[in-house]
């Protein structure tokens, strides 16, 4: 979803909001938003250094049917967690029932504190 520059930052939370969201009733839909260190390099700037786990993570987990707004989630690293000096904001999502319609409507901010 995004990449952003932490490197003035001394700490870091994750905003995530679902505002809207429909799917089959019957069905249990999961979205989780992920922070997740990066390490670019000037040595190989094709590759994409992205960890393996997130430092923060939003997650929502919503019954079939129509929706509107979900409960905000504000999220930050435990303590002691290292921050690189950039982030990557990726966004995951699944459903319990195989083949149905499932859509929502999210938005997301990064706080940081200097």
């Amino acid at each position: 979803m995004g990449d952003f520059d932490t490197r003035i930052f001394t700490s870091l939370a994750l905003i995530g909001r679902i505002h809207a969201k429909s799917a089959s009733t019957g069905s249990t839909q999961t979205a989780n938003l992920y922070f997740r260190n990066l390490a670019p390099s000037l040595d190989d700037i094709v590759a994409d250094f992205v960890a393996a786990t997130a430092i923060c993570t939003a997650t929502w987990t919503m019954n079939g049917g129509t929706t509107g707004v979900q409960i905000p989630q504000i999220v930050a690293p435990a303590a002691g967690t290292v921050i690189s000096y950039r982030v990557r904001l990726i966004l995951a999502y699944s459903q319990s029932t195989a083949g149905t319609v499932f859509t929502f409507s999210l938005s997301a901010d990064g706080l940081g504190r200097e």
